[in-house]
């Protein structure tokens, strides 16, 4: 449901058509940390989670859910992309220059599907 500021209610699930670039993007920026990413509280908390512990017990469910194309609330999209832009942008606290070396795809295709993304949670009210 709609909130009067055109803002999408927190609780609705939100269906994005994504592209197979964008789903990958999404799903590495989230698995990725506690490879060569690591998690701090402080960056958890500043993304929208409890904590570390939070969004290491998150990250798979939401993972799970891009991929699988079921949807997530507004909260959860926000924090998917948040995790998932840190993961492949910063090397001092994500994966960074290992971003290929991790088996995903090219920096450039990244790059597009990030902001492809980010153009799509912006449209839907998301962000």
């Amino acid at each position: 449901m709609n909130t009067k500021a055109g803002a999408v209610d927190n609780d609705e699930l939100i269906l994005l058509d994504l592209t197979s670039a964008e789903r990958d993007f999404l799903f590495h920026g989230l698995i990725e940390w506690g490879g060569p990413g690591r998690m701090s509280d402080a960056l958890a908390i500043a993304i929208g989670f409890d904590d570390a512990e939070d969004f290491r017990a998150s990250k798979g469910v939401l993972a799970d859910a891009i991929l699988d194309g079921t949807g997530l609330s507004a909260q959860d999209w926000r924090r998917a992309l948040a995790a998932a832009e840190i993961c492949f942008a910063s090397d001092t606290l994500g994966v960074g220059l290992e971003w290929e070396d991790v088996g995903v795809t090219s920096d450039e295709v990244t790059f597009e599907a990030m902001r492809s993304v980010q153009i799509k949670v912006t449209t839907h009210h998301i962000a």
